[in-house]
């Protein structure tokens, strides 16, 4: 069991996007693997939370399905109001296709329990 953290409220800047949306200059990655690092996602999310981060990056993977799971269960479990979390994951390079990108965002919301994500980056093959 990870260690109680206490709220530490910081002041992170945010960036503008051309749309105007604004996205934290800071994030955490949610992203620990398997082998005992999904254990501690959902206590990692709800500690980033109190101590001020507003973006969280999550990522979709075919051997890690929990990991979006637990990081939705924290931001609903959190007193932060879902509109002050900024939510990022990824699309891996074979779902690039209209209907594999489509299939795949509504899984991902489905999973973060969320009907809308911030963000979907595009995730390259490693070179």
């Amino acid at each position: 069991m990870a260690p109680a953290v206490s709220s530490l409220q910081t002041d992170i800047p945010f960036f503008s996007l051309n749309n105007g949306i604004k996205i934290p200059s800071v994030g955490m990655g949610c992203w620990l693997g398997g082998d005992g690092g999904l254990d501690v996602v959902g206590q990692m999310c709800e500690n980033a939370l109190k101590c001020g981060y507003r973006h969280l990056d999550t990522v979709w993977n075919f051997l890690v399905i929990l990991n979006e799971e637990l990081v939705g269960k924290a931001i609903r479990e959190s007193d932060v109001p879902r509109g002050e979390i900024f939510v990022t994951t990824k699309l891996w390079w074979i779902q690039f296709s209209p209907m594999d990108s489509i299939k795949t965002r509504l899984t991902i919301n489905r999973r973060l329990g969320m009907p809308t994500i911030n963000a979907f980056a595009k995730r390259l093959k490693n070179l």
